[in-house]
């Protein structure tokens, strides 16, 4: 099954060479129900998240701290404790203006 981020309105898929991370559902509770809360979405059993994704877009800088992979002597993004998604678009009410507005 493809997957899509699950924020509204986005269309976001993983695709082969694409440097835009994709997030799945936190497994914390608290950290999770704030996930659903943010996406709009009900709240699923744990073993059920890892078919709801968020791509990077809907997070913020501040949402992430780097950390150094030491097998790797590179620096990898990761998600804060309770960083939860904050960034939405709306769709434009003309079809025909490609455009989304986040907010």
């Amino acid at each position: 099954m493809p997957v899509t981020c699950v924020a509204k309105g986005c269309e976001n898929k993983p695709k082969a060479f694409c440097t835009r991370i994709f997030h799945v559902i936190p497994t914390d509770v608290e950290w999770r129900r704030a996930w659903f809360d943010a996406v709009g979405l009900p709240e699923t059993p744990i073993l059920e998240n890892k078919r709801y994704m968020v791509c990077e877009e809907h997070l913020t800088k501040e949402d992430y701290f780097e950390k150094i992979q030491h097998s790797t002597q590179t620096m990898v993004r990761r998600l804060e404790k309770m960083a939860a998604p904050s960034l939405f678009c709306k769709q434009p009410k003309d079809e025909n203006n490609w455009q989304r507005k986040c907010y």
